[in-house]
């Protein structure tokens, strides 16, 4: 590829100026281009469809035709004179002397910022205190309860409906004489907190056969305004009571967790494994925060000042939005001056760190698992209520992939970083 002939000019405080020279028979390929992809498109009185000369073009079309050449010639050229050069800008370019003529080169300037460059603190810099992983017979019983409410069965008993026990009953609701709600053979666990406590509490004591009526009050913050400080007439009809049963540790048991458990020694290892698993995932999240406090105080670089003012701009917004998320007009609290030296501060570690963390991802041994990044975005998706398909063609579902991805990107050097300070 033939290279461009460009001058880098360093304007002092991480900002550059480029000249970019583009030949006169790279300029004229692209009006050319642009002539072709304009003559099939307009009419010229006295000439067919297509067939208008291209002197023509030039004349009736010249201020269109240029700006279409600028908008392919400019960024393209652009994009490969720095890299052709190295140059990684931090922010969009300002270009200028944007004139262009078929029949001389194109000569126009960029001006924009560049990342810092810095030495990366070794992991020496850093102090971790390794833990070490151990589990208690407690935590042990606590995980295999869990394991054991996941697949509990209810048996009819006799005697009084109590707490953990499920009724299987008839009920409706009224409202002012109107009927609001109407369930048979409702199934409902007692001390699940799906009904409102006077509820719960009403339906304690009841046997199997028994009837009846009562009022509640409904509470102030009822999701349903029309509902809230009502006043609502149950009546219950419970045709089963049935206790919880925990199942057996038996071969049906073990057989619900597939190839993996065959025996009551295989589920507590399954069990050891699970709580490892988890605090080795707690361990991993207080050993990042605490490598983030280290770096935050260890980075201390020049940043861009056009960049950090954007950051800090979008930080000030995020702040003048929380009058209205809180139900108020916006801009009926205004920021204080703390706040705003806090937006200050905050922008300028937040692009330091990811600053930090895309240089070391530089690094050979260092790589983002992608798949990783997949897996975050469709579940922080499904979290939302949102179709991850659907999410990533809309704008706000691309900038939450980035999102996603820069997390990983953090992650990944973290647990890196991790490693080498443990290790050293």
């Amino acid at each position: 590829m033939e290279s461009l002939d460009v001058s880098v000019e360093n304007l002092g405080n991480l900002k550059l100026k480029l000249t970019i020279s583009v030949p006169k028979e790279v300029v004229k390929d692209t009006y050319e281009k642009c002539y072709r992809n304009l003559k099939s498109k307009v009419s010229v009185n006295g000439f067919r469809k297509g067939r208008v000369p291209q002197s023509v073009m030039e004349k009736r079309f010249e201020r269109h035709m240029k700006q279409e050449a600028l908008e392919e010639l400019v960024p393209q050229n652009f994009d490969k004179a720095i890299k052709q050069e190295n140059l990684k800008p931090a922010g969009q370019p300002k270009f200028s002397d944007l004139e262009v003529n078929k029949r001389k080169p194109l000569k126009f300037s960029a001006t924009f910022e560049i990342w810092p460059d810095f030495e990366l603190p070794a992991a020496a810099a850093f102090e971790l205190e390794k833990k070490e992983i151990s589990i208690s017979d407690e935590e042990k019983e606590v995980k295999k309860k869990e394991h054991l409410e996941k697949k509990i069965t209810y048996a009819l008993k006799d005697g009084q409906a109590e707490d953990a026990d499920q009724v299987l009953m008839d009920f409706s609701v009224e409202l002012e004489g109107e009927e609001n709600a109407n369930e048979k053979d409702f199934e409902y666990v007692l001390g699940s907190k799906q009904f409102l406590p006077e509820v719960e509490e009403a339906l304690v004591g009841m046997t199997a056969g028994e009837e009846k009526e009562f009022e509640v009050s409904l509470p102030e913050g009822h999701q349903e305004e029309k509902l809230r400080g009502k006043q609502a007439q149950f009546t219950v009809k419970v045709k089963e009571v049935r206790a919880k049963e925990l199942p057996a540790l038996d071969e049906k048991f073990f057989e619900s967790y597939g190839e993996e458990v065959n025996s009551e020694e295989d589920f507590n290892k399954l069990l050891e494994k699970e709580i490892t698993d988890a605090k080795e995932q707690q361990d991993k999240v207080e050993y990042r925060a605490k490598l983030k406090e280290q770096l935050v105080k260890q980075l201390d670089f020049e940043m861009p000042a056009d960049v950090l003012a954007e950051e800090v701009k979008f930080k000030l917004k995020q702040l003048e939005q929380r009058p209205k998320e809180e139900g108020k007009e916006a801009g009926s609290e205004g920021i204080s001056d703390e706040e705003k030296e806090k937006a200050e501060k905050d922008a300028a570690e937040h692009l330091r760190l990811a600053v930090y963390f895309q240089k070391m991802l530089e690094k050979d041994e260092i790589s983002v698992d992608e798949n990783e990044v997949r897996q975050r975005f469709m579940m922080n998706a499904k979290m939302l209520g949102m179709d991850p398909n659907e999410l990533i063609q809309q704008e706000y579902g691309k900038q939450f992939y980035q999102e996603t991805h820069q997390m990983v990107i953090e992650d990944t050097v973290l647990d890196y970083l991790t490693e080498q300070v443990l290790n050293q």
